[in-house]
């Protein structure tokens, strides 16, 4: 070998050979429908919780303040889908306000955001087992987890740890879960409203519970307004899995919409239902205004509405199928805060900002 090769091939004695590693990616697996499924089990769980609130501000304006704080989402989501599709990078917001600002603020963005995955988690899970448990009137095996407590709390733990081996398997095995779970749920979700403006819509209802200034007032329903955002949290899901999204440019944005146009169906039309079952009544002892939505069945508003169905037989299975309905999307809802959680820290740890 020559004098010139072996300059060119940086051999000669004395040299160092230095390598660049390139950083480790994950591996981009996702196509829109388990974009879609993870996101959707995030923001469409959210209206098990938001919905008796809502109502108890709202009241009889339930279905506007929903669909109002729906615009709002649907600019955040829109926000989201072109940002990822940009920078698809797992981390979020984190990543975003990272390169707009500095390091700092990304750390700060991120932690705050694994705190909300966190607590989404540990909501998600307890109110799933709160469902099966809700099952156990027609499943005796179930119902320590209504009676008893430490059943709960136990059970809670357990499904954690399943949904944990089930991501640390790998990703395509709880996309797969996800999958299968949000599409049952949004056939269910879509069978129910269904029936509902078949047999529970009551038009003339909806009209009358509205008392403009009065039952809501203008401040209860600027408030209802902000209380009913909560049902259109973890659009952040979608961002978070980019970095593992097969054409994110195209894929981000459609399981973006995806999410968008069910989301609202459901929050659209289950409030309205729900108010036209659950009429707006004056309290004698409190002279205030107020519906069952948000008293009686605050905690479990869908299942409070298929009550109102007229046949015994469909109240019936009705209220099992809810209780099936509520269980899976949550324990989406959980599994999707956990690979939340898992992406965001790896985005993270990957420009040092967790503890080492």
């Amino acid at each position: 070998m020559g004098s010139d090769a072996v300059h060119r091939r940086g051999r000669r004695p004395g040299d160092l050979r230095v390598v660049v590693r390139r950083p480790a990616k994950l591996p981009r697996t996702l196509g829109a429908s388990a974009l879609f499924a993870a996101c959707y089990g995030n923001v469409g769980s959210s209206i098990y919780y938001a919905l008796g609130v809502t109502a108890a501000f709202a009241l009889g304006l339930t279905p506007v303040a929903l669909i109002l704080a729906g615009f709002i989402f649907v600019t955040t989501a829109l926000n989201y889908a072109e940002g990822t599709a940009a920078l698809p990078h797992a981390g979020g917001s984190s990543s975003f306000a990272r390169r707009a600002f500095n390091s700092p603020i990304g750390y700060i963005v991120g932690w705050v955001q694994l705190l909300n995955y966190t607590a989404t988690v540990s909501i998600s899970s307890y109110f799933a087992i709160s469902y099966l448990g809700f099952l156990g009137k027609y499943i005796t095996l179930l119902a320590p987890l209504k009676a008893d407590q430490t059943t709960h709390v136990f059970a809670t733990i357990v499904l954690i740890a399943l949904l944990i081996a089930v991501n640390v398997i790998g990703i395509q095995e709880s996309s797969a879960i996800n999958l299968v779970l949000a599409f049952t749920d949004l056939i269910t979700q879509f069978v129910l409203v269904i029936l509902g403006l078949i047999l529970l819509l009551n038009i003339q209802n909806v009209i009358h519970n509205i008392h403009l200034g009065i039952a809501p007032t203008w401040g209860n329903f600027l408030a209802s307004v902000s209380i009913a955002m909560v049902t259109y949290t973890g659009i952040e899901t979608i961002s978070n899995l980019s970095e593992e999204a097969k054409n994110p440019g195209r894929n981000v944005p459609l399981a973006t919409w995806w999410v968008i146009v069910a989301v609202l169906f459901v929050s659209a039309f289950l409030p309205t239902i729900g108010v036209s079952v659950f009429p707006v009544t004056l309290d004698p002892n409190t002279y205030s205004y107020t519906t069952q939505l948000a008293t009686t069945w605050k905690a479990d508003p869908v299942a409070g509405i298929v009550t109102g169905f007229p046949q015994e037989t469909l109240r019936f299975w009705a209220q099992v199928w809810v209780g099936i309905l509520a269980f899976t999307i949550l324990v989406i809802a959980t599994n999707a805060g956990l690979i939340g959680i898992s992406r965001l820290s790896y985005s993270m740890a990957g420009v040092d900002l967790l503890p080492h």
